[in-house]
C-alpha cells in the first residue's frame, strides 16, 4: 500500500514526462515527414529534368542521324545518276559505231554492185 501511495504521488510527473516525450516524438516525426517530402520532391524534379534532357539529346541525335542519312542518300543517288549517264553514253557510242559500220558495209556493197553492173 505504501508503494502504491508512493507511485501515485509520482504518477502526475511520469504522465507529464510521457506526454512531453510523446509530443517531442510527434514533432520529430512531422519534421522527418516534411524533410522526406521535400527530398522526394527535389529528387522527382531532378529526375524529370534528366528525362527531359535525355529526350532532347535523343531528338538531336535522331535529327543528326536523319540528316546524315539524307546526305548519304543524295550522294548515292548522284553517284547512281552518274553511272546511268555513263552507261547511256557508252550505249549511244556503241550504237553510233554499229550504225557507222553498217553504213560503211552498205556503202561498200553498193559500190561493189556499181562496179559489177558496170555503172561505175
Amino acid at each position: 500500500a505504501k508503494a502504491q501511495a508512493e507511485a501515485a504521488k509520482h504518477r502526475p510527473v511520469v504522465e507529464a514526462q510521457w506526454e512531453m516525450a510523446l509530443s517531442e516524438t510527434k514533432k520529430k516525426w512531422e519534421e522527418g515527414k516534411s524533410k522526406a517530402a521535400a527530398h522526394w520532391a527535389a529528387g522527382k524534379a531532378e529526375a524529370l529534368a534528366q528525362v527531359e534532357e535525355g529526350k532532347k539529346q535523343a531528338k538531336a541525335h535522331a535529327e543528326k542521324g536523319k540528316k546524315q542519312a539524307e546526305e548519304q542518300w543524295a550522294s548515292l543517288k548522284s553517284q547512281a545518276s552518274m553511272v546511268v549517264d555513263e552507261v547511256k553514253a557508252r550505249l549511244l557510242e556503241e550504237h553510233a559505231n554499229a550504225v557507222a559500220m553498217l553504213a560503211t558495209q552498205i556503202g561498200n556493197e553498193r559500190y561493189a554492185e556499181l562496179i559489177i553492173n558496170g555503172t561505175l
